[in-house]
């Protein structure tokens, strides 16, 4: 590779590096700021900067001089979503999941109301938690339903309670697992919706930080509860993943209540 091939690769690097300075927290900044951010000479970042406002890939503030992300990569991200099908990423992390815990993994989104199961990967054991791809359920019983009821408005929540017919007794537990799902990113129900089975569900964050699916895995009580913690750790690490690949953000750390017994069942 020639001297020039070389510069042309290290300036497409810095070039790259400047659009990854911004983020949800800090959505503009100022030349000093990315170049300290870089360890790049002032200089540097502002030739860079122009040459991606020409490409509208950045863009600059004229009252406060100040640079953000410009259309260019709104439109770039735009063709990416379309691309996306969510079954189709899910299926390689669902299925990595199943080989390291060997049980029942499924995929569950919200529509009309109900808990939707869009994709599943059978365990490996003989006695299995049987779930059809396509069955619908109740949000207000189960892991995999109450994980996409805690991120609803609260008005939408109310009416699936007041649908549902729930009574007090059921509204109360239901709304200390909602907090629980709010507080530590996941849950874990025994004999919840299926009198002997156990399952552990995760919310799937999206780039706009909107809950669109929720993972989990399931079996039966004696085998579970044994190893539950495990569980939690292998679920929550592959909904951080697949959040990741669907531009969002899952990180136990931002929930506020995480303990290390914060899997104990009930």
């Amino acid at each position: 590779m020639s001297s020039e091939e070389k510069d042309l690769v290290k300036s497409v690097e810095r070039s790259l590096n400047i659009l990854g300075c911004f983020s949800m927290e800090q959505q503009t900044l100022t030349i000093k700021e990315i170049a300290s951010k870089l360890s790049l000479p002032k200089s540097t970042v502002f030739r860079l900067l122009n040459t991606l406002k020409a490409k509208n890939f950045i863009e600059q503030d004229p009252d406060s001089q100040r640079y953000q992300l410009g259309y260019k990569l709104y439109d770039l991200g735009n063709i990416y979503a379309d691309k996306l099908d969510l079954r189709k990423l899910s299926y390689p992390i669902m299925m990595e999941l199943n080989k390291k815990t060997a049980e029942t993994v499924h995929l569950n989104i919200l529509d009309m109301g109900q808990r939707v199961c869009i994709e599943k990967i059978e365990s490996t054991h003989q006695i299995r938690s049987s779930i059809k791809v396509g069955a619908r359920s109740s949000l207000c019983f189960g892991a995999a339903g109450k994980v996409l009821l805690a991120f609803l408005p609260e008005n939408e929540i109310k009416q699936i309670i007041f649908n549902e017919q729930l009574s007090a007794e059921q509204e109360e537990i239901l709304r200390k697992d909602l907090q629980k799902i709010r507080d530590t990113g996941f849950i874990v129900t025994v004999g919840d919706r299926v009198i002997d089975k156990t399952s552990i569900s995760a919310p799937v964050f999206d780039s706009m930080g909107r809950v669109i699916a929720g993972l989990s895995l399931s079996g039966p009580i004696e085998r579970l509860n044994s190893k539950v913690g495990c569980l939690v750790e292998e679920l929550t690490a592959a909904v951080q993943l697949l959040s990741l690949k669907l531009g969002g953000t899952y990180n136990l750390s931002s929930f506020t209540s995480l303990k290390e017994n914060s899997w104990e069942t009930h």
